[in-house]
């Protein structure tokens, strides 16, 4: 669904989708889940585009997939999940980058009973603009700065 107001000033977005399915047979069952869910609210594009304030983003998502099989010769599950929330971006009309703001972002991935050469994870980290051309990237308990004009990571 989208959202507009008349004269301009801010837009929001928000998509839910989820989706399931199961079969059973007699050599086995199967189902799954997929699940979408996202939201981005954009504010002060009046101000921002006549120069006179700032547009500000904030939004989420989140995907996931589950999958369940049971055979003759045994079970496996799988589940996937990618999220990421976005806070107080904030665009200022004179800069030429988001002069504050995060993304706290997260990826996983479960087998149960483990899949041999694919180890489950759960990994997190945070973006984080500073109004600088380079932002500090948290991932995994490192800390790295990127260069978003040249793409430089050190």
């Amino acid at each position: 669904m989208v959202y507009i107001n008349p004269d301009n000033r801010w837009y929001y977005y928000t998509v839910d989708f989820d989706f399931a399915g199961a079969t059973v047979a007699e050599a086995g069952s199967f189902s799954f889940n997929l699940g979408v869910n996202r939201d981005l609210a954009v504010t002060g594009i009046a101000a921002y585009n006549s120069g006179t304030g700032n547009l500000v983003l904030n939004g989420s998502a989140d995907e996931n997939f589950d999958l369940d099989v049971t055979s003759q010769n045994g079970s496996q599950a799988v589940a996937t999940d990618y999220s990421y929330t976005i806070t107080d971006i904030t665009f200022q009309p004179a800069a030429d980058f988001p002069v504050s703001g995060t993304i706290d972002f997260s990826i996983s991935f479960t087998a149960t009973p483990p899949i041999q050469n694919y180890p489950n994870y759960s990994i997190s980290g945070r973006i984080t603009f500073d109004g600088t051309s380079v932002v500090v990237v948290n991932f995994a308990s490192f800390t790295y700065s990127m260069n978003l004009v040249s793409g430089e990571i050190y």
